[in-house]
């Protein structure tokens, strides 16, 4: 499980293959596969960055519906079979955007279609926007979590969200608080504690004014109803990260505390 995937840097490049093809390699397509969904598009013609790309550390594990497997490069239960995102991404350009039942996601291209489809859909459907200044003076309380494993939306997405309502309105720590889950996948599963307390933390925040330093995060043991506790890891407010106190048990949120620490994104 990787805590901070943006600092860790690995390069698809050392899985290589040396000689035929296999399982355990990948080919040079393939490499230049992941890295192009590791970095993200960007605007053409330009470095700015036009969605962040996915994260480290969770491409081959498990996850079922919430995994790479899933949603990236696997097989969905939709008719052809394809990754979910492909599926998605097929039915939103030819059913909502070009209204064309012959649209094929090939001819997508982002040097032509980003700003007409921006113009068209955004401002029905683009949740971006950072002033919540009105959501603030009412009184109200924001956590947001996101999954680092998570491979439909990308984690990143998320910070660059929190970032522009921090810039926007200074410090939010009074009423909107950001956790990102350390090997979570999307809302769920992956081989991070994955089960949030988020109910019992807004309630004390809104109730007792109580703001929450950590969000306890716990991986079960199974799915079964009556799982034991695998472990407990603390979830702590971004940009913080927990760290182990060097004597503690490793599996429980108690040998962890928050700190701030430099981070790579």
């Amino acid at each position: 499980m990787i805590q901070d995937p943006p600092s860790c840097h690995f390069d698809p490049g050392v899985l290589r293959c040396k000689g035929a093809e296999t399982d355990a390699c990948l080919t040079d397509a393939q490499i230049k596969a992941v890295r192009a969904i590791h970095a993200g598009p960007k605007v053409p013609g330009t470095s700015a960055q036009l969605e962040p790309g996915y994260e480290p550390g969770n491409e081959a594990g498990e996850g079922g519906e919430n995994g790479w497997r899933y949603w990236i490069v696997g097989k969905s239960p939709g008719a052809d079979g394809g990754a979910a995102m492909l599926l998605f991404g097929q039915a939103f350009f030819r059913d909502i955007v070009f209204a064309d039942p012959t649209y094929d996601m090939l001819r997508f291209r982002l040097d032509a279609d980003v700003t007409p489809i921006e113009a068209k859909v955004a401002p029905i459907l683009n949740s971006y926007d950072p002033d919540l200044g009105a959501f603030q003076k009412h009184g109200g309380k924001l956590i947001h979590y996101h999954g680092w494993g998570d491979a439909a939306v990308p984690p990143r997405d998320s910070i660059v969200y929190y970032q522009s309502v921090q810039t926007k309105l200074g410090d939010t720590s009074t009423f909107y608080r950001l956790f990102m889950a350390p090997g979570m996948l999307h809302c769920g599963g992956g081989t991070g504690p994955d089960t949030l307390a988020t109910l019992p933390a807004i309630v004390d925040w809104v109730e007792n004014g109580k703001a929450p330093d950590t969000l306890l995060a716990t991986k079960m043991a199974s799915d079964a109803p009556n799982a034991l506790v695998a472990r407990t890891r603390p979830l702590c407010p971004y940009p913080q990260l927990a760290r182990w106190d060097g004597k503690g048990d490793r599996t429980r949120a108690e040998s962890f505390t928050c700190s701030a620490a430099a981070r790579a994104h």
